[in-house]
């Protein structure tokens, strides 16, 4: 084996999307349980596109496994010190290529004077599982600076404890070396209030893009925009889901819109329509800071998105968020949350939160579809 491990560039987006892809079919089956609904959703932001933006992006650090020359290997932490991504190759498992690319981001995190790395998987069995950190002996994840160990993650062979993680869902059992005796204590984390964001690869829908932008075009020729939160740019009435030519995207968009109604357990199933409108910017472009009233759901379909043209803003929907002492972006922080789509991406969120979308920097125009789900 003739393992490279190096700082991930955007040409290594496509092979990167594999190893993504392929781990998380092949290798995630007890997440997934090859429920079709549950793996699209999953894989529907794996894509060459998207995993240039996350390898590009400044606040990420990406490295990719090579073994051979053929990569094989993917991670990502992010500046918050979340390890967002650490997949490999089906039959790259097993050689060490993994504990390797964590002992890099070890490095990188205690670089930062991140305190503490932040994994969101079933129980931590993503980390804990991978080969030389729980196998047939007692392995460990350790985060440490210098000498001094900060938090050690415990994990124990597939016969142990890996059956009760499954059961566990938020549970790690952690253990804290201080001056003296080692001590363990467990500790559980409960996300409350949760605000979920849905984003499904449409990209099948490509063939429509020529005759839909065509349309855009002669519509804003013949109508006035109806403005709303558009500023330098048009938008159109709502009545984009009721037209022949965007039956596609309405079939797409109801199944994507009753998939996370689904997530959402309603005490009552939801009987809902959809109505669609287009959103263009012009250079210099952008959208006010609003949110979507008296709707269940709302989404954006993204047609046409150039080079500088600005991401979706998502606005912390707590209020009282802003009066901490302490600013973060890890856990009981606020801020903003930034999405960069793609073209054929569609995001689904709730319709209460406030969003916008700053100014197209670019010469042409970005244009989406907003989508609202309404009773019916």
């Amino acid at each position: 084996m003739s393992l490279e491990i190096r700082i991930a560039a955007s040409t290594d987006a496509f092979a990167a999307c594999n190893v993504l892809r392929r781990s998380i079919t092949e290798c995630c089956e007890q997440d997934h349980r090859n429920d079709a609904a549950i793996l699209d959703a999953w894989l529907g932001n794996k894509t060459p596109q998207m995993v240039a933006n996350w390898f590009s992006s400044p606040t990420n650090f990406s490295l990719v496994a090579l073994d051979g020359g053929e990569l094989v290997g993917v991670a990502l932490l992010t500046g918050a010190g979340k390890l967002a991504l650490c997949y490999l190759l089906p039959e790259a498992r097993g050689k060490g290529i993994g504990k390797a690319l964590l002992t890099r981001m070890e490095d990188q995190a205690c670089g930062w004077g991140v305190k503490a790395l932040q994994l969101h998987s079933t129980a931590g069995r993503a980390l804990l599982c991978q080969p030389g950190l729980c196998g047939g002996g007692q392995g460990a994840f350790a985060l440490r600076c210098g000498n001094h160990l900060l938090l050690e993650a415990i994990g124990h062979g597939r016969g142990c404890r890996c059956a009760r993680q499954r059961q566990a869902q938020a549970l790690l059992q952690l253990q804290f070396r201080l001056k003296g005796p080692r001590m363990e204590v467990k500790v559980s984390r409960q996300e409350i209030f949760p605000t979920t964001i849905w984003s499904f690869d449409l990209s099948f829908l490509r063939e429509y893009f020529p005759a839909w932008l065509e349309l855009v075009q002669d519509w804003r020729q013949k109508e006035p925009s109806a403005g709303r939160s558009n500023r330098q740019g048009w938008n159109s009435d709502l009545r984009v889901m009721q037209m022949a030519l965007f039956a596609p995207l309405e079939q797409a968009a109801r199944a994507a819109f009753q998939h996370a109604f689904n997530e959402m357990k309603l005490t009552t199933p939801a009987s809902f329509r959809l109505e669609g409108w287009i959103n263009a910017l012009d250079q210099g472009g952008y959208n006010l800071p609003h949110h979507h009233p008296n709707r269940l759901l709302s989404g954006c379909f993204y047609l046409q998105v150039p080079e500088r043209s600005a991401p979706l803003t998502l606005i912390d929907p707590r209020p009282a968020v802003g009066l901490t002492a302490m600013p973060g972006q890890g856990a009981n922080c606020g801020g903003l949350a930034h999405v960069a789509p793609v073209p054929g991406q569609l995001l689904l969120f709730p319709h209460w939160l406030e969003h916008q979308v700053d100014y197209n920097q670019s010469a042409t125009a970005r244009i989406s579809i907003g989508i609202n789900a309404c009773l019916a």
